[in-house]
């Protein structure tokens, strides 16, 4: 009676024996499973850092060029206020003993005539039309105009329109204090002619915010006579 019982044992047994190692194998094969989807999933993340840092990259150089391209608009923007200074200046008289404008003067900026008729910059001793006409011509007619005047006034220069601006204003672009009346803020022609196409084109002030530039010269703008210079 034992016998069978020690039989079945063995058996049993046996085929224990051959169940363990393949489930072993088993196990092995889903070790490999889960290294390869380590691994796997390391690339990705690998992958995805690598991109990150590209773009990264990418941006920190589009940042630099934006940097580099503001830096050098600011430098063209300074040295056009250095350019419009040293302007200035060499319109000015010096340190004479007696105001452009007249003794007693000293004081201000502008002065009027008696007559209203004009306004005298103790700054560069130009004078100027107290109260310039609103009317639109051509070149042509902007200097006839200015010649007709009484007194000897004529068109001015860029640089000296350029002498009447306060780049902190603007619409129009003058001192505060300006005792000017019906000054557009508009283009106004200057007498300077562009020396790349002299016949062509001249300069020409837009008097809202007292930029210039180049404009040919069959246009029609406003005038503003000065004397003086």
């Amino acid at each position: 009676m034992l016998r069978p019982i020690f039989m079945a044992i063995l058996v049993s047994v046996m085929v224990l024996g051959g169940v363990l190692p393949a489930h072993t194998d088993d196990r092995d094969k889903d070790d490999d499973g889960n290294k390869t989807g380590h691994r796997a999933i390391l690339n990705a993340v690998n992958g995805g850092t690598s991109s990150s840092n590209t773009a990264h990259t990418t941006l920190r150089s589009e940042h630099a060029a934006q940097n580099t391209a503001q830096d050098a608009a600011h430098s063209a923007l300074t040295q056009q206020l250095t350019d419009i200074q040293a302007a200035i200046a060499s319109l000015s008289t010096g340190g004479s003993a007696q105001p452009p404008c007249g003794a007693g003067t000293g004081a201000q900026r502008f002065v009027v005539s008696q007559d209203g008729m004009e306004v005298c910059d103790n700054t560069t001793g130009l004078n100027w039309e107290q109260h310039p006409d609103s009317i639109l011509r051509n070149l042509a007619d902007a200097l006839t105009h200015c010649a007709s005047l009484v007194g000897g006034f004529r068109l001015p220069e860029v640089k000296e329109l350029i002498s009447l601006v306060d780049y902190t204003r603007f619409n129009p672009a003058l001192p505060a204090s300006h005792p000017f009346t019906n000054v557009q803020s508009a283009n106004y022609w200057s007498a300077t002619t562009d020396a790349a196409a002299p016949t062509l084109s001249v300069w020409r002030m837009l008097l809202n915010s007292g930029s210039v530039r180049n404009l040919a010269n069959d246009g029609t703008l406003f005038v503003w006579c000065v004397r003086g210079g």
